[in-house]
């Protein structure tokens, strides 16, 4: 008789696998069908769960290559990429990178980029805004630590960068969005992502967008401020970090 790990194992294949019979689940309980059709309802409910999922996550995504091609791409993906977490909300993080490679949508390079950017919109979405330190808070730290110390920025915020208007191409996109004329050309954006109250895309500097990109991803403060400088000459140290205590960006320092 296969251990569980490895009747586990054998559905897993047979989600992914085009319904191809394992021999371990030969001797499954159909209830009235053969085993391959009762582990077939199974199977066709998980992929049309996690199909809505993935609607419910990149709908503008959806829009732009119609549902049939998007039901095509997410049923690729599925296979490739089952969810790894019980929470459904944490799945379809890497579609974008999924989207970059598949073939069909070869032609269409804003496609991953909007889909990193409704990723972003998605997390920001559904995380709690917690409560911002003011700039007091590095008093705290020594001088000499300073450049050391890691930021951890607000959950409901995120920043995503792309060579098309990205932004423009969502707000384009939005149920309540009245039809315009769609611009694909390629036009840099830098944008940070706010969801609370509601959802804002705001275009940054991109030397003020690398700071504070690095920062988010955890980088120590003087190697995101290096990134910046190394960005723009220009890019004004001070004025940065005021502003992300200003704008409430940061809720604590470690380090």
């Amino acid at each position: 008789m296969p251990s569980l790990a490895e009747l586990q194992a054998d559905f897993r294949r047979f989600i992914v696998g085009h319904g191809v019979l394992e021999r371990g689940l030969s001797g499954v309980a159909g209830d009235g069908l053969d085993p391959a059709a009762r582990l077939s309802i199974y199977r066709n409910n998980i992929l049309i769960s996690l199909t809505k999922v993935l609607a419910a996550t990149f709908p503008v995504v959806a829009r732009l290559v119609d549902r049939r091609f998007f039901d095509y791409a997410a049923d690729t993906f599925i296979r490739e990429s089952l969810p790894k977490s019980r929470c459904l909300s944490d799945y379809g993080g890497n579609f974008p990178t999924f989207l970059s490679s598949f073939t069909p949508a070869a032609g269409l390079a804003y496609l991953p980029d909007v889909a990193e950017l409704e990723w972003r919109i998605s997390r920001a979405r559904i995380a709690e805004p917690l409560p911002p330190l003011s700039a007091s808070a590095l008093l705290e730290v020594a001088e000499c630590d300073l450049g050391r110390v890691v930021f951890q920025l607000q959950p409901t915020s995120g920043h995503v960068s792309s060579r098309f208007p990205v932004d423009s191409i969502w707000i384009d996109n939005q149920p309540e969005a009245s039809p315009s004329a769609l611009s694909l050309r390629p036009s840099a954006v830098h944008l940070e992502v706010r969801a609370h109250p509601r959802i804002t895309l705001r275009r940054l500097d991109p030397a003020v967008w690398h700071f504070r990109a690095r920062a988010e991803s955890g980088a120590a403060l003087l190697d995101a401020l290096e990134a910046a400088l190394q960005i723009s000459s220009e890019f004004n140290p001070g004025q940065a970090l005021a502003a992300l205590f200003q704008e409430g960006c940061v809720i604590g320092i470690f380090g």
